[in-house]
């Protein structure tokens, strides 16, 4: 009898303890608990880059007949009159690839936006389909595949005040980016020009052409933070040059990179407001998704800076994430394609510590997602 009872009474006790053992031991049911509950994102799918212009910020779903800006606290939807390929700002101009027929290799051309209306200025190829588009100081350039043989690639310029595209350079790999400094114009390729083309890696733009700087590299993205441009390989190198003519050995991370890149600044009360991290959009295996932080000296990133996980960084250092578990357990399941952290002027910023300007990312599958209030989730 008294052991039927206390029979009884272990088995409770001895289901709590395994329930508590496998919390403790497993972090899959941790993180359950503290993901937030999933919502549906404003801007489905696959989205495009994002463009700030006149103190608002532009993105669209890839392959979406919709261009959304958000003024700061709201989101206003814009028909592109086709599916959008990519946007670019330049000037007081949203460029917008479109593909009016929604395969870009049956028709594409580049549009104008001033803001308010569109331009009726409208820009095609005859013998090439648009790819992609980047903007670098007043120029903006265009990825193009040569209509007769798709593994032909080219660059093409849209100058200022200009009629019509213009070829600057072919027989190189596509056009992943473009970056602006005071230290010039630079364009970066990655892999996938015909066999024996072996010209992909970043280039200098002269106003005519373009001088490679640096070969045989997989560029996937290139930006200029703070005078030092800084370019990424899709195998996680990391390169940098303060002078422009040339790239040192690179800073290898070990992991995928996706070519997303933005500064993120966070408020001190002796400095202000200052450029304290680098986001780089990461994206592989599932264990390194999402995107990883880059510690700035000085504004500026050095082959000795710092590189780890959102939450993960040391007493004193910086991050991007109040909470590393939460972002784990959020955008940190999802590949990060783009990255931006909303400038001021888009909002308002506060000379308050804990002040955090919301984060744009562009997933890969998921849509636009939102770091806001000390959590990711999709942006509504």
């Amino acid at each position: 009898m008294l052991t039927n009872l206390w029979r009884k009474r272990r088995l409770p006790l001895i289901l709590a303890g395994f329930i508590f053992l496998s919390c403790n031991q497993d972090p899959v049911f941790y993180n359950i608990s503290i993901e937030p509950e999933p919502r549906e994102p404003l801007i489905k799918g696959s989205p495009t880059n994002m463009v700030v212009m006149n103190n608002e910020v532009y993105v669209a779903s890839r392959m979406g007949n919709t261009i959304y800006r958000f003024t700061g606290t709201v989101w206003v939807p814009l028909p592109a009159g086709g599916a959008v390929g990519g946007i670019a700002g330049s000037g007081d101009f949203l460029y917008v690839l479109v593909f009016p027929s929604g395969d870009p290799r049956d028709s594409s051309l580049i549009k104008k936006y001033d803001g308010t209306d569109w331009a009726p200025e409208e820009y095609s190829l005859e013998d090439y389909s648009i790819q992609s588009i980047y903007a670098a100081g007043d120029n903006v350039f265009a990825g193009v595949q040569l209509l007769s043989d798709y593994q032909e690639n080219a660059i093409m310029r849209l100058g200022p005040g200009a009629s019509s595209l213009v070829e600057v350079s072919s027989g190189l790999s596509p056009l992943t980016g473009a970056a602006f400094s005071s230290l010039g114009t630079f364009l970066s390729t990655g892999r996938g020009a015909k066999e024996g083309i072996p010209e992909s890696g970043i280039f200098r733009f002269s106003g005519t052409s373009l001088t490679p700087v640096l070969t045989s590299a997989n560029i996937v993205g290139i930006i200029d933070v703070n005078g030092v441009i800084t370019a990424v390989t899709s195998g996680g190198d990391v390169y940098f040059s303060d002078t422009g003519s040339s790239f040192p050995d690179p800073l290898e991370t070990g992991i995928y990179l996706t070519g997303a890149m933005s500064v993120w600044k966070r408020y001190s009360e002796s400095r202000g407001w200052e450029s304290s991290l680098l986001l780089l959009g990461a994206g592989g295996r599932s264990t390194t998704l999402g995107y990883r932080e880059m510690v700035l000296h000085g504004g500026r990133p050095t082959k000795d800076s710092l590189f780890h996980s959102p939450g993960e960084s040391g007493e004193g250092t910086p991050s991007s994430v109040e909470n590393k578990d939460k972002y784990k357990a959020s955008l940190g399941k999802h590949p990060v394609e783009e990255i931006l952290q909303v400038p001021d002027g888009v909002v308002e910023y506060i000379d308050d510590p804990l002040f955090e300007p919301p984060i744009f990312a562009a997933t890969s599958l998921n849509g636009l997602w939102s770091y806001r209030e000390g959590q990711w989730n999709a942006e509504e």
